[in-house]
């Protein structure tokens, strides 16, 4: 638990929100910050409770979106922050399982990660991409590439800066036992 640094927030547009401390917050992430669910004596003040979402530099909670839950206002100097486990908490953790799980809990991913990138057919052996293939790729990677109604299965067998050599392609799923996936 901490408080709303020196100025307070002036108002519910506010996007920068200074802190007493970020000791011990996590500076990699964005966080969801409850402000003013309690005063300093604990007592509950709900008519002044609101979530942010931002990201802490220094002692600011930066690019905040405010009032995630309750209502985006003004806060004194002082004002008590608490990190909980809150509904919007919840709904992200709850997303974050969905992505690789079915409602049930059942595993959805199929161990291949898509491109984050846009690759063109060159030929039956060779796949263009965008620069710096050679930091992102390595001899042994695996692709897998949507053809049709079906996947084809690739190994890259050479990089060059904007190129990646293959092997001919497979309809067959035999590269499971290699490390590092990647797919469209």
């Amino acid at each position: 638990m901490g408080s709303i640094g020196a100025g307070g927030v002036a108002d519910g547009t506010v996007t920068t929100i200074p802190l007493s401390s970020s000791s011990g917050l996590p500076t990699d992430t964005a966080v969801v910050a409850t402000i003013d669910r309690v005063d300093a004596n604990g007592v509950a003040t709900p008519s002044l409770e609101e979530s942010v979402v931002g990201v802490v530099s220094g002692d600011n909670l930066v690019t905040c979106t405010r009032g995630v839950e309750g209502t985006a206002q003004a806060h004194s100097a002082g004002a008590v922050v608490e990190i909980l486990f809150t509904n919007k908490v919840w709904g992200d953790l709850i997303d974050g399982i969905l992505a690789e799980h079915s409602q049930a809990g059942a595993h959805t991913w199929d161990g291949w990660m898509p491109a984050e990138e846009t690759w063109t057919y060159a030929s039956a052996t060779t796949i263009t991409v965008p620069s710096g293939a050679a930091s992102k790729y390595s001899k042994g990677d695996k692709i897998r590439l949507k053809q049709g109604a079906g996947y084809k299965y690739f190994y890259v067998v050479g990089i060059a800066d904007t190129v990646l050599t293959v092997t001919g392609g497979s309809d067959r799923r035999s590269f499971v036992s290699l490390p590092r996936r990647v797919g469209l």
